[in-house]
Order: structure tokens, then C-alpha cells, then sequence
């Protein structure tokens, strides 16, 4: 499976419009010293796909990245909302070519990672999950906006049972602008889900976890609560963030800590007290912004 030539073309819809600043040649030193931070790719970007995929280089160089992919991005982490590594327009994605069920391969029209390489090969945990990323990256970028129903995060989460009655197991959770929903695994079957109209609150639980409650029954056990366990605070915050994007229920502050009390540095406990499309922050693990110079 080949698919090349991809072709960028001008969204309509100016209410998806991002300040992208032209490119500026920095190293990676000072693009992670700059200042100014625009607006993150997934505000006014819309998500396509989110996860961790293997980037194979060798004997005892493979890493585990967390790779995001949004309408007009390409972008991997150190981990999920951790430091930004590197990241590509989708206009500069050249070809994906499929190299076995669950390797593919990226060619890009510029560098793309710290090697400054062209090209990257990366792993996905099974063949459903390759799959999924091969159709999302070959997703036209005219036809990126065109469904009414958009991702804001995904990814896995483990789902809590209240004591003594059962084992808390790993489940791959999705949130989109009309639908909360989990599975057993990336790839795999629905087990349950809850129209957003439906979600009564959300709230904080811990350092790193938060509780649904829903308006009626949605678990598959039959509860209208549903306790998730993140696998850190910033992966919490940027959850709870992707649910107050959608207003339509309450929730509580992004973390324990009030906004005013936790450092410059979480990025994810203030952002809800941006006014405008550029803050005056030093950029930090955990936001998912792209700074001036990277664009």
C-alpha cells in the first residue's frame, strides 16, 4: 500500500483557522527557550488520532513515542503530554508506505525527529491499530474537517471497579463532541458509551484520576458512575480539559491545586484563563503547544 502525492488544500471554514507563524530556522535549544506559544494544533486543529507507536531505528535505539496527528499536524512526544519532540505539516507528509501488519513508514519533504531524517519507520501494537493509523495519515486534508462528529482525546485509561467487586483493567477511551465511550482495546470492540448530552458531571479524583457521572446507566456493568485512573496529572488535566471544551455539563477546576497556586511551568492548571491566542508562558512537559519557531 502506497499513498503519496498528498495535496494540502485551504479549509473554508474560517472558524478552524490557525495564527501559524511562517517557519524560522532554530535549533532545537532555542525553539525550546522561545517564549511566545501559540495557540495548541488540537484547539482549532481537529484530532484525527492520538497514541504511542514504536519508532524503529535499530538494535537498542527502539522508542516508544506518543505520536498525534490532527488536520494539518504530525507530532510526537516524549510521552502522552510531555515535552513536544518534533513535528510536521500535514502538507509535508510525502508517502506512507505499509511494511508489514504492524510497521509502516513515513517519508516527509523535510526533517522530521532530533536525527533530522526524512524518514521513520513506526510500530503499532497490532494490526487493527496500524490500520487505523495508515487510514487517519491518508486522510485528505479537504476531508479532515468534514465529520460532524470530532475527536477531542483518546487514548487509554484505567477504569476503576469500586471495592470488592472485581479487578480495575485498562480500557481505551474515546471522547468526541457528541459521544464518551471506551474499548477494550485500541482497535477493538465498543463496550460502552454515553452521549455527552447524558454526562451529568466530572469531577477530580486524586492526583490523576476523574469520575463520569452520568445521567442514567452507561457502564457495562449497569452503573452511572465510572471512575478513570490517568497515567499522570497531565494526562488527567488534558482530559478534564477536552471535556470543558464541550460546556455542556459541570465540572471542576483542572486540578487540586487552584490555577493561580500551581507553577507556570503546568501549563494544562492555567490555560483555562487564556483570553487571547498568545500567552506569555516559558513552554513545559505537559502543554501540547507548538512554539513561533517550530511553524
Amino acid at each position: 500500500l502506497l499513498l503519496s502525492g498528498l495535496v494540502q488544500v485551504w479549509h473554508p471554514l474560517s472558524r478552524f483557522a490557525t495564527s501559524l507563524v511562517g517557519a524560522t530556522v532554530m535549533d532545537r535549544e532555542q525553539r525550546l527557550n522561545a517564549a511566545t506559544l501559540v495557540r495548541p494544533p488540537t484547539w482549532d486543529d481537529e484530532l484525527l488520532a492520538e497514541g504511542y507507536l514504536k519508532k524503529i531505528r535499530g538494535f537498542a535505539q527502539n522508542r516508544n513515542r506518543y505520536f498525534r496527528l490532527t488536520a494539518e499536524h504530525f507530532a510526537f512526544y516524549a510521552r502522552d503530554s510531555g515535552e513536544l519532540i518534533s513535528h510536521v505539516t500535514r502538507g509535508d507528509i510525502r508517502s506512507i508506505n505499509e511494511l508489514s501488519a504492524t510497521q509502516f513508514e513515513v517519508f516527509t519533504k523535510c526533517s522530521f525527529g532530533a536525527s533530522g531524517s526524512s524518514h521513520m519507520v513506526l510500530e503499532a501494537k497490532t494490526p487493527a491499530v496500524a490500520r487505523r493509523w495508515i487510514k487517519a495519515l491518508a486522510t485528505p486534508l479537504n476531508m479532515a474537517y468534514s465529520s460532524e462528529d470530532s475527536l477531542l482525546v483518546e487514548g487509554f485509561l484505567t477504569k476503576l471497579q469500586p471495592f470488592g467487586t472485581g479487578f480495575s483493567r485498562m480500557r481505551f477511551f474515546r471522547l468526541t463532541t457528541s459521544n464518551f465511550a471506551y474499548y477494550d482495546t485500541e482497535g477493538g470492540a465498543m463496550m460502552a458509551q454515553c452521549a455527552v448530552e447524558d454526562i451529568d458531571s466530572v469531577l477530580e479524583r486524586g492526583e490523576d484520576g476523574f469520575l463520569i457521572q452520568g445521567k442514567r446507566p452507561f457502564s457495562k456493568s449497569g452503573s452511572a458512575v465510572l471512575t478513570c485512573q490517568c497515567e499522570s496529572m497531565l494526562v488527567r488535566d488534558k482530559w478534564l480539559q477536552a471535556f470543558r471544551r464541550l460546556r455542556s455539563f459541570r465540572t471542576t477546576n483542572l486540578s487540586p491545586l487552584a490555577p493561580d497556586l500551581r507553577p507556570v511551568s503546568d501549563h494544562y492548571g492555567s490555560i483555562h484563563k487564556m483570553t487571547g491566542p498568545e500567552i506569555e508562558e516559558p513552554p513545559s512537559e505537559g502543554n501540547r503547544f507548538i512554539l513561533n519557531g517550530d511553524l
